[in-house]
């Protein structure tokens, strides 16, 4: 018996991505993009990256974009958005401050502050 698993996949590109004159230059280009547009969500961490990602796809896939971020190219239908990696300073400084307060919180060797 055979069952059709349907899940979502994404992509997070933690690194710049390639400018469309720099990609142009890649001898698979084609392959690597018609594989990041297989994706149901494509996620670079900068503005530049995503604008640079859409853009190859409309210049050279016909790829049509929309404001919610959705687009098509090369037949695939995915999504694409800028999801930027940091650390959320205020929450981390309130949890710190929670484990502080802990009876049990032991430093990495073990003692007790």
């Amino acid at each position: 018996m055979s069952r059709l698993v349907i899940i979502s996949i994404g992509f997070f590109l933690p690194a710049p991505f390639f400018s469309v004159d720099v990609l142009s230059a890649l001898r698979h280009r084609d392959r690597l993009m018609r594989g990041l547009c297989a994706y149901d969500l494509v996620r670079p961490q900068t503005d530049d990256s995503l604008r640079a990602f859409l853009g190859y796809t409309a210049a050279v896939a016909g790829g049509r974009h929309r404001e919610d971020g959705s687009f098509i190219a090369w037949s695939y239908r995915s999504r694409a958005a800028r999801f930027p990696v940091g650390i959320d300073t205020p929450a981390s400084a309130a949890l710190d401050s929670l484990i502080g307060k802990h009876p049990e919180r032991r430093n990495v060797a073990g003692a007790r502050p």
